[in-house]
């Protein structure tokens, strides 16, 4: 049963599945400098550390038949879920930063399976290139709040 006092949702870089394209928009200046092979060669980098401290720590996660991580929504439920709330007539907006791997997942997939979808003026994306993951700098995090709120104001 739908609550009616739920009109929209504000999804923010919704479906982060690491993919090669983010990989090499990540690591693009490592990739570049030599001093960061020296080091991956020479089992100082701050990517064998990680590996070793995840292996330590059990957080090598399994990965389920469709390739996502335990626990993880597939790129079908997730869009599944989408297409509902739209019916029902709920306004979506989706956020994605420069910095996730949810911008490169949109692109390439997501939007693919949005596009079946034909909302019906309900749903919304929006892209801060600028912003990292975190939203970390006051900037971003103003430009999200007033994404936010621009959107809130259109919506009623």
């Amino acid at each position: 049963q739908q609550d009616q006092r739920v009109c929209g949702t504000v999804l923010i870089d919704i479906y982060a599945k690491s993919s090669l394209a983010y990989t090499l928009h990540s690591y693009r200046t490592q990739l570049l400098r030599f001093g960061s092979w020296l080091k991956l060669i020479s089992g100082r980098s701050d990517f064998w550390t990680s590996i070793k401290h995840a292996i330590s720590m059990g957080k090598i996660r399994k990965k389920t038949t469709d390739g996502n991580n335990e626990g993880q929504l597939s790129e079908n439920t997730l869009v599944k879920h989408s297409e509902l709330l739209l019916k029902k007539g709920i306004h979506l907006i989706f956020i994605f930063s420069g910095g996730s791997p949810a911008f490169y997942n949109y692109k390439k997939k997501f939007k693919q399976g949005l596009s079946a979808i034909e909302p019906k003026g309900n749903l919304e994306t929006r892209f801060m290139m600028e912003s990292d993951h975190g939203f970390t700098l006051l900037k971003s995090q103003e430009l999200l709040v007033q994404m936010i709120y621009d959107w809130v104001l259109k919506i009623f």
